[in-house]
């Protein structure tokens, strides 16, 4: 067993307690009575011991490669080196015992345990300085805390553990330097029983980059290897005897992975660490600099001491100098990739980056992954075992008849190869198969016929394989304790067959299972989280316009929602509606599942589980939706008009007191009829076998002042609203599908603000970290990843919200702020010119159109069935906020949404996009020619007046060129006043370009100049470079004419970078003013090609933004 700490070094006598460690390795973190001890440490020496630690609790949970079962090695860093006793050089710890350790200190143990390490060893033992345990050479000292100088302490002062040690050993290797003040240390020990089994990698894992290969042999490797499979699918198909499926399961599977390891070959996993930083330059340094310290410790006199010290110094500064130099190489390629390569691949990098950032709280036990994963499998099986179910339930339907028919299998060939082409998710963690859908593309053509066979076969015997129906549970952490199994999600990877045949029958399930309530809209097409909560913020404007005052609302959850599913409920529902063979196969697909539970490696034998959905199946929410379908029509039954009186407005003759969104519920009523709805969702769980959860859901406008009493006004004082005589807390909002909703039912727009800025701007900070910021990644690909990542969050809920201009200003100064972060701007500039760069339209322009989108959607795009339709017919007046919006917004028309009982009159999605622009462009218009008295602004007339990217941004250029000539634009350069060579007080931009001529230089007598070429010829010719690489018969001309301005313009450019910063030194690149980046870019080549790394511009988007950008627009 190893376990690594560190001491700190020193010339002085040290006096110390035994280090205090505190690692994962030997177990979860416990409670010890801590035992201080005083240590001595001297090189050369025999240093005895004895020492203990008591009242440990835990247990080891792991050994770590290269370590012996019941033995084990703890490392760590103490202090050491030189020669420091004042004792005659013998140094004692705790009673009794002599080991000599060569250049080391030698520690021996009489017993005690390790657990893991600490550091700020006062205030560990500031609590202890009574404990009279403590020993120097036999006699107690009472020394609270543990002290080296005034300048430094222990950072180590305990070993402390779960289980007792064998023939413990500690040695400090005093001859090592880590270019530190501290020494390594180790401590040897075995245990007085076994450690826990160690864990291999559950995965089998293959080099799947070679797939992209062209001289790849897999894909004809399996078509080898599957022809014979096929050819015996087709001859079972039409057999009237039911085929061994596991044993056909695990020819595909067999075939998939012997031709993936005889093509790519088989991996390990990836070890921890970064390999790829170090090279063999570092390794080089590394080992000089060690060499060099160690003949110093050899020194034989002091003058060959103070030589070699030297030696040593220099060594460790070139290693450091050699570290520093790698970081930054290693940075600029990192930001190098992240500019040239796609955007998605960027995107992906970056969450996987921040995913690997982000703290996690993975289910453990202090006895190790196996002792997880039965832990986790125990409680599961209580969930899972139906304890809530009702005796006396009905019985599932029987399972049907076999075999059936192949000639109603819902879906063909074509089916297949679409869904997993273009529906099967890729980079998703593989089932207990191994095998992923990256795997399958390759082999497309040969897999597809084989599949389709497979799948009918299933459809036919209504059976699958056993790996098929394999669900490996992972617990997600969700929060509070995470050494509590309940607050894990349990997600369930299941095979990616499996996957694939769901998806091939989810459309025809859907279209043949009875209809969902209109309320239900969770996982159903065409309705999203904002759709349902802009029907509750109108139902309850309704409710206060009938009722005279707002609604109670009562959020409700589920308690182990998809977990507790009484699966019989489901197929008698089902039983009326879907054919034999896919009720069937539904039925063997869930009923006859098992569960392995898979913890750190850990995996648990499999169960069966008697409820539930499998959480992660394709099919599991619409099952869910069926299963909880009959919770409206129980709500909205009549109640007795006299305790109750009618509600006095219906839609489509519904009463809709209650929207769902899955498992996501909420009831809408009054004071009076709250407390008898909340009855009906206790009996209608006690029927079905779920139970709500009290304590997580929350009731708004529930009594006067919100009190956590829950009292609710009408019920009189002391009666709550609860559930199973538990009251349901209260509060003054709520947050439904992300959107919050304040006590009058209303979405609440100042805490949808402030929510939506914080979390933008803690997620701008957060990529700063990552090269969003000036001197990291581009200015362009900056605004690309803001557009991507940032502005979404800004974004989330604008289009069903209601702005007053001063919501609008705290939506720009949100933006504002985290463009200012992108571009490296102070906390008050302006940021007008980089938006127009970028082309990033405003937040006023953005949430106008979102706006628009969402109306058009809901007028064109909608079918009728949905609550939103249902309810639009009473949404006329201008108090509502739909029919509010579509007044109010500038680009929405009515006429758009066309007319005639098909809408084949309304506006296409082209049209909506051409409206977009027109209006983004008389923005523009309005923002270069502002209405008297207020003046033209001269930084942004400046610019191209058209919605686009800049080139600027992309062109090839070198660094330094991008960079003063996007200062110069943005009014960075001149930036401060300063004097000019010439003997002027103030450099203003108006004075460089007098005083360096510019308008002569760039006066050329073959160029038809505008009116726009004066005052300011620098902006006329960059308003003028090519916006993407001229065609092949182009190129000469271009490269001609751009040759004798492009290298002017940048001399010019170089000038007054110089002039406005005299005390600069310029060297190498950053005097070179040639372009020939540019001109290289323009010389013509065998055919056309587009700037590396950067599509074409165009400004044909729907919103203004230029189809070169996609991640620009907005969807």
């Amino acid at each position: 067993m190893l376990v690594a700490g560190i001491e700190p070094a020193s010339t002085r006598p040290q006096r110390d307690v035994l280090p205090l460690y505190y690692t994962s390795a030997f177990g979860e973190p416990t409670l010890v009575k801590q035992c201080r001890r005083r240590i001595v440490h001297h090189d050369d020496a025999n240093v005895s011991s004895s020492a203990s630690a008591s009242d440990v609790v835990g247990a080891p949970v792991g050994v770590p490669d290269g370590a012996a079962a019941g033995s084990g090695v703890v490392s760590g860093v103490v202090s050491g080196g030189g020669s420091f006793d004042d004792s005659g050089g013998s140094g004692v710890l705790g009673a009794s015992g002599v080991s000599g350790r060569g250049p080391g200190i030698g520690v021996s143990l009489d017993g005690g345990a390790v657990s893991g390490v600490t550091a700020d060893n006062s205030d560990l033992l500031s609590d202890s300085s009574d404990d009279s345990d403590c020993t120097d050479d036999g006699e107690p000292v009472n020394d609270p805390m543990s002290y080296i100088s005034y300048a430094a302490g222990s950072i180590i002062d305990l070993f402390i553990g779960t289980h007792g040690l064998l023939h413990p050993s500690l040695i400090v290797h005093s001859n090592m330097s880590i270019n530190s003040d501290h020494h390594p240390v180790s401590l040897s020990f075995a245990f007085d029983s076994p450690p826990p089994v160690r864990v291999d990698h559950p995965r089998w894992m293959w080099n799947l980059s070679k797939l992209e290969d062209p001289s790849c042999s897999y894909a004809p490797l399996f078509a080898n290897r599957i022809a014979p499979f096929h050819d015996d699918l087709v001859s079972l198909l039409p057999s009237t005897a039911c085929p061994d499926f596991d044993a056909l399961g695990n020819t595909l599977t067999d075939c998939i992975h012997s031709s993936l390891t005889e093509s790519v070959g088989r991996r390990l996993p990836k070890p921890p660490g970064n390999a790829w930083f170090w090279t063999s330059d570092l390794q080089a340094a590394f080992d000089l600099r060690e060499h060099l310290h160690t003949r110093w410790l050899r020194s034989p006199n002091p003058f060959e001491q103070c030589k070699r010290w030297g030696e040593y110094l220099a060594a460790k500064k070139a290693f450091q100098k050699a570290i520093r130099r790698r970081r930054r190489q290693s940075w600029k390629q990192f930001c190098t990739k992240m500019a040239t390569q796609p955007l998605g691949d960027t995107t992906g990098t970056l969450k996987r980056i921040i995913r690997g950032r982000s703290l996690s709280a993975p289910f453990s036990h202090p006895e190790g992954p196996v002792a997880a994963a039965s832990t986790m499998a125990q409680h599961l099986r209580g969930i899972y075992a139906g304890d809530s179910l009702l005796p006396n339930r009905p019985n599932a339907p029987p399972t049907p008849l076999m075999p059936h028919s192949v000639d109603e299998c819902p879906f063909d060939a074509d089916d297949v190869d679409y869904y997993l082409r273009k529906r099967l998710a890729r980079r998703r963690a593989p089932g207990g198969d191994h095998i992923r859908a990256e795997m399958l593309l390759p082999i497309r053509e040969s897999l597809v016929p084989v599949l389709y066979l497979l799948f009918q076969l299933c459809w036919r015997w209504s059976r699958t394989p056993a790996s098929w129906r394999l669900a490996q549970v992972v617990p997600i952490y969700k929060k509070g304790d995470p050494l509590d199994p309940g607050n894990h999600r349990p997600i369930s990877l299941t095979s990616v067959f499996r996957k694939l045949l769901e998806r091939c029958l989810y459309d025809p399930l859907v279209s043949s299972a009875p209809a969902l309530d209109v309320v239900q809209g969770g996982f159903r097409e065409r309705r999203g989280a904002p759709d349902q909560a802009l029907c509750l913020h109108e139902l309850c404007l309704h409710h206060t316009l009938d009722y005279g005052s707002p609604p109670v609302l009562a959020f409700l959850d589920i308690k182990s929602a998809y977990d507790t599913v009484d699966r019989a409920v489901i197929w008698r529902a089902l039983e009326t509606y879907v054919s034999d063979a896919m009720l069937g196969l539904l039925q063997h697909l869930f009923d006859e599942v098992s569960v392995q539970v898979l913890v750190s490696g850990a995996v648990f034998d499999g169960f069966w589980p008697g409820t539930g959905v499998l959480q992660g199946s394709i099919l599991s929410p619409f099952l869910y939706s069926v299963y909880i379908n009959s919770l409206p029509a129980v709500l909205r039954a009549p109640f007795n008009p006299r305790v109750v009186e009618r509600p006095p407005r219906l839609y489509n003759g519904l009463w809709i007191n209650s929207l769902m969104y899955a498992d996501d519920v909420v009831l809408i009523g009054t004071a009076e009829s709250m407390p008898l709805l909340l009855a009906r969702v206790e009996a209608h769980s006690v029927s079905l076998g779920y139970r709500w959860n009290p304590l997580k859901s929350v009731v708004l406008n529930a009594g006067v002042g919100g009190g956590a009493t829950g009292v609710s006004p009408g019920l009189g004082a002391g009666v709550s609203l609860s559930l199973y005589g538990q009251a349901i807390p209260t509060a003054h909002s709520f947050t439904y599908l992300g959107l919050p909703f304040n006590v009058k039912g209303s979405l609440d727009t100042d805490l949808l603000l402030t929510r939506n800025s914080q979390s933008a701007l803690g997620a701008m900070r957060g990529l700063q970290s990552l090269g969003l910021h000036s001197a990291g990644f581009s200015k362009l690909l900056s605004a690309k990843l803001y557009a991507a990542f940032i502005r979404p969050k800004l974004e989330f809920g604008l289009s069903i919200s209601w702005f007053l201009k001063r919501h609008l200003k705290l939506l720009e100064k949100a933006q504002n702020q985290c463009l200012r972060l992108a571009f490296g701007g102070h906390r008050t500039s302006s940021v007008v010119v980089f938006r127009h760069l970028t082309n990033l339209p405003t937040m006023e322009e953005r949430v106008d159109i979102l706006t628009s989108k969402m109306l058009w959607r809901v007028h064109t795009q909608l079918p009728g069935d949905t609550l939103l339709m249902v309810l639009a017919p009473s949404l006329v007046s201008f108090k509502h906020r739909l029919n509010k919006l579509a007044v109010k917004n500038p680009i929405w028309d009515p006429t758009f949404a066309g007319g005639g009982a098909d809408n084949s009159l309304a506006l296409d999605r082209r049209g909506l996009a051409d409206k977009i622009k027109v209006y983004r462009l008389d923005s523009l218009q309005c923002r270069l020619h502002p209405a008297p008295p207020v003046s033209p602004p001269v930084l942004l007339s400046a610019c191209r007046p058209s919605l686009m990217v800049d080139p600027i941004l992309y062109l090839p250029m070198s660094v330094f060129d991008r960079s003063r000539i996007l200062r110069w634009r943005m009014g960075w350069l001149p930036a401060r006043p300063v004097p000019c060579r010439c003997g002027a007080p103030h450099a203003s931009r108006n004075h460089l370009l007098e005083c360096l001529g510019v308008a002569s230089k760039l006066l050329f007598t073959d160029d038809p100049l505008g009116a726009d070429y004066l005052p300011n010829p620098l902006d006329f010719w960059l308003n003028r470079l090519p916006r993407m690489q001229p065609s092949a018969s182009k190129l000469v001309s271009s490269r001609s004419f751009w040759s004798v301005r492009w290298p002017v313009m940048l001399q010019i450019f170089l000038d007054i970078d110089m002039i406005c910063h005299p005390d600069a030194e310029f060297t190498g690149k950053a005097l070179d003013s040639s372009g020939s980046a540019f001109l290289d870019w323009l010389t013509p080549v065998s055919s056309t090609t587009s700037v590396s790394g950067t599509p074409p511009i165009s400004s044909s988007d729907s919103a203004g933004i230029t189809a070169a950008i996609p991640h620009l627009l907005s969807h």
